[in-house]
């Protein structure tokens, strides 16, 4: 008898312990660090300071290091449109003087470079994307890519 009572017991300890919060979930991170650099979740910030919000999450931060350069890229997924999020980008790019060349336009797909004289050229390619999860409401996927100066 005395292994059910000690089941019991555990069980009922389990329970107690998981009893719901009364306080917001604190410990949840709004931001990652790679490299000793904080990364928010909910933007990208640009060469130059431009920041751009995103109703969506940074999914991907690569830093890719090549022979005769390194970059930086940066994976988001979005509930907006890949219209509308590739809007917001430009408009506060065109705060700081980029201008926009398209590279691709086709269903799906827009792919452009933001330039900008004396800076370097942020490439943005933005899909339409959905996940396997329909309550996630992702529409769109954004890469973003530009060349860090050493």
């Amino acid at each position: 008898m005395r292994p059910p009572i000690l089941s019991l017991m555990a069980f009922a300890l389990l329970i107690a312990g998981c009893s719901p919060s009364e306080e917001p979930l604190s410990h949840v991170p709004s931001e990652v660090s790679v490299s000793g650099a904080a990364l928010p979740f909910d933007r990208v910030i640009f060469p130059g300071g431009a920041e751009v919000v995103f109703d969506g999450r940074l999914v991907r931060y690569d830093h890719i290091q090549k022979p005769e350069a390194s970059f930086e890229r940066f994976t988001i997924f979005s509930k907006k449109g890949l219209m509308g999020l590739e809007g917001t980008s430009f408009a506060e790019l065109a705060k700081l003087g980029y201008t926009r060349r398209i590279r691709k336009e086709e269903a799906g797909l827009f792919v452009v470079n933001y330039q900008k004289k004396g800076s370097v050229t942020i490439s943005a390619a933005y899909y339409e994307h959905s996940t396997e999860f329909p309550a996630d409401n992702i529409r769109s996927k954004a890469v973003y890519t530009w060349r860090v100066h050493d």
